[in-house]
């Protein structure tokens, strides 16, 4: 049962990380643009394109077919 935990533990706060660097990259990326002078409508329209309106953790972080 300890490893079940450990394991769902580890599956949590990698999916915390991969959340976290993705939200900096995205963030950083305006930055760059922003500060370049290259920030356009179309980079916001690539932007919410890039990220999916359903994103669940709980579903899009499980092994296939679980």
């Amino acid at each position: 049962m300890a490893d079940v935990l450990n394991a769902q533990r580890q599956l949590y706060a990698a999916v915390r990380d991969y959340n976290d660097a993705r939200y900096d990259y995205i963030l950083d990326n305006l930055k760059l643009k922003q500060a370049a002078g290259t920030l356009s409508p179309d980079d916001l329209r690539a932007l919410a394109a890039y990220l999916k309106q359903d994103y669940d953790p709980a579903r899009d972080f499980l092994p296939p077919g679980v």
